[in-house]
């Protein structure tokens, strides 16, 4: 190997990151070792791709949601609050709020078949 060849390897391998599978991440001193996180991945990746990209489309679908019932879905399913108490922060009824979550579910039920159909 030429010295040239040798310092444009070292170039490619020096940004890399040498990780321990059974110690600790050095950053994150409450993480599990790396082989414990990998031992609790999907057996099957084509299963755990699917997962990911399923959130991915949740994450979309949420987003594509108006603010208010993003609102609504946050604080029912998020802060644990019921339809009252969310209509007293909305300063709504109880009827309204239900109708909300209604249609922000429907919504959500509806990118899910459709993110379904494409998987």
């Amino acid at each position: 190997v030429t010295i040239s060849d040798y310092w444009r390897f070292w170039a490619e391998v020096a940004p890399r990151r040498i990780v321990s599978l059974s110690t600790p991440s050095a950053t994150a001193h409450d993480s599990p070792p790396l082989e414990e996180t990998m031992a609790v991945c999907e057996e099957d990746p084509v299963k755990g791709v699917i997962a990911d990209e399923r959130r991915i489309q949740l994450t979309k679908a949420l987003l594509s949601l108006p603010e208010r019932d993003r609102q609504v879905l946050a604080l029912n399913y998020y802060e644990g609050l019921n339809l009252r108490q969310i209509g007293e922060v909305l300063q709504v009824t109880e009827s309204r709020v239900s109708q909300i979550r209604s249609r922000a579910l429907r919504r959500l039920r509806d990118c899910a078949a459709l993110a379904e159909a494409t998987l």
